[in-house]
This record gives C-alpha cells, sequence and structure tokens, in this order.
C-alpha cells in the first residue's frame, strides 16, 4: 500500500513536470530557442484581451529580435504605464500598453514565419508564445539573386542610355554638317 502511494506520488508528479512541455514560466521552446546555422530564431510573448491581438503582438516582438540580430534597421515605440490605485487588500492596478514599430522591410528580413505558437487563457486575458524563424541560408540566396537581376538590369538600362547619347550626338553631328553645307 505505502509503496503503491509512493508510485501514484511519482506518476502525478512527473505529470506535472511534463517531459518538455511548459513550465510555470512558458514552454522550453520559448524559454531556449533553438541554434541553427540555417535560421535565425526569435521567441516573444505577449497578453492582450483579444487573442488575435495578442498572437500579432509577440509575433511583432519576434520580428523586431530577428531584425535586430539581422541588422536591419528598426524603429520602435513601446510604451507601457503602470499604476495601482487604493491600498490594503483592495488596490486596483491600471496597465495600459502601446507598441509602435516601424520595420524597414529589406531582403535581410524576407521568410519570416512563425514555427511555433501557444496559447493559455487566464479569465479574459491570452497569453501567446510565438516562435518565428528566418531561414538564413535561403534569404541570403534570394538577396544575391535580386542583386545580380538589379544589376543586369542597371547594365542594360546603362547599356540603352550610352546608346541613346551616342544617337543624339550622331543627329547633332548630322545636324551640324546639315547647318555647315556639308
Amino acid at each position: 500500500m505505502k509503496k503503491c502511494c509512493y508510485l501514484l506520488i511519482g506518476v502525478i508528479f512527473l505529470q506535472l513536470l511534463g517531459c518538455g512541455g511548459k513550465s510555470a514560466m512558458g514552454p522550453d521552446w520559448f524559454l531556449n530557442p533553438p541554434n541553427d546555422k540555417d535560421y535565425i530564431y526569435a521567441a516573444a510573448t505577449d497578453t492582450s484581451s483579444n487573442m488575435q491581438y495578442a498572437i500579432d503582438k509577440a509575433s511583432s516582438l519576434a520580428r523586431d529580435q530577428i531584425a535586430n540580430t539581422a541588422g536591419t534597421k528598426v524603429m520602435s515605440m513601446f510604451k507601457r504605464f503602470r499604476e495601482e490605485v487604493g491600498e490594503g487588500e483592495t488596490p486596483e492596478f491600471m496597465s495600459m500598453t502601446s507598441n509602435v514599430s516601424k520595420q524597414v522591410v529589406s531582403e535581410v528580413i524576407s521568410g519570416t514565419r512563425v514555427v511555433k505558437k501557444e496559447l493559455s487563457q487566464k479569465g479574459t486575458v491570452y497569453h501567446a508564445y510565438v516562435l518565428m524563424s528566418m531561414p538564413i541560408g535561403e534569404a541570403n540566396s534570394a538577396l544575391m539573386a535580386r542583386i545580380k537581376a538589379n544589376q543586369n538590369l542597371w547594365t542594360r538600362y546603362r547599356a540603352s542610355q550610352a546608346f541613346r547619347e551616342l544617337n543624339d550626338d550622331v543627329e547633332k553631328y548630322e545636324k551640324f554638317k546639315r547647318e555647315q553645307g556639308m
């Protein structure tokens, strides 16, 4: 009977701990984002009374982290106002958050995507955890292909401009010859 009780307590304890699941601080992948030579990863979390807005805010924060890692110019403004009104056992806690982020999107952050997402709800508040990735190898290959295409386009443009200039010079010379009676 005593062994059975210890075994039951052990099983319950293991279930509460979980195997690679969510701790009190968030999912394991949130606390320890993966490292990979071909990807940049960023984990972010945020809350809202609207489920989609919680996901959007967490995704935006993760994208900002990737952009900062990749060296992209990002302008962000994050304002948080907190106020506690009252004293004793019945204080009221007021919180207001606004997040404005302007990202200069370039080839550096193309290809970002949400790899993992987890939601929880406590009362009317949704808590979103997001793991986002950006492929470094693919993004660099795409960037190099665009640069090469742009260089080819620029070369063709310059060649056509040079031809136009040459044509204009020939026309000027022909006009000069006509005016001189040649």
